[in-house]
């Protein structure tokens, strides 16, 4: 697929790319949202908290890694970089969507409008199918604000965002629209269900999810 799209945006100059990409992978987040996150962190449950870090392993802090670039040479800036990787979903899906993150950034930067929207946690076919991922996505409205979408309202929010980048010139899908790092755009109409500002790491809460989503 990803020789397909190379191919069709060389030879085929005004083409434009959509993608739906997975929040199952790891892209940069936005600083007001971790600060949020910190702050409901630093409201949260304690007592609540040590029993459930008792029976499924501690809660960590959501804290995404900051990572620092540079550009012609200079000390820029830093990104945080949040990993969104499921261990139930196995390393062939996470190099196949992170291999279409990469085909966003290069098509991006030779001039292709890419419209590539990170989609919130969604009860979907593909994912439903696996009773642990279903049962996870229940349990997520345990812990706010995480909150699992329906594929229905999913759709029509994706196809909205999608209609804004191809028509919309200000969109960071225009590779016209200034943004401090190649990665950048992947944060600026990202629909997170929460996931940025949960103030736990979503891998560490993952068994209290699974066990509460049986319970719900």
């Amino acid at each position: 697929m990803d020789a397909i799209v190379r191919e069709l945006t060389t030879n085929r100059p005004d083409t434009a790319l959509s993608y739906l990409v997975s929040p199952a992978t790891v892209f940069p987040v936005p600083r007001a949202a971790i600060e949020n996150a910190r702050e409901r962190y630093a409201r949260r449950s304690r007592r609540r908290d040590a029993v459930l870090s008792f029976l499924f392993g501690p809660f960590r802090p959501n804290e995404p890694v900051e990572v620092a670039y540079e550009k012609d040479g200079e000390s820029q800036s830093s990104l945080l970089m949040f990993n969104g990787f499921a261990n139930f979903q196995g390393p062939s899906y996470a190099l196949a969507k992170q291999i279409q993150n990469w085909r966003c950034v290069i098509a991006r930067d030779n001039n292709t409008v890419v419209s590539a929207n990170i989609t919130p946690p969604c009860y979907t076919d593909s994912v439903i199918h696996v009773k642990a991922a279903k049962r996870a996505l229940d349990g997520y409205k345990l812990f706010p604000p995480l909150r699992a979408f329906s594929p229905k309202v999913c759709a029509n929010l994706m196809a909205g965002l999608l209609i804004y980048d191809l028509c919309c010139p200000e969109s960071t899908a225009n590779p016209s629209t200034s943004i401090g790092h190649p990665l950048a755009f992947f944060e600026s109409t990202a629909v997170h269900g929460g996931l940025f500002r949960c103030p736990y790491d979503p891998g560490s809460i993952s068994k209290a999810a699974f066990i509460g989503g049986m319970l719900v």
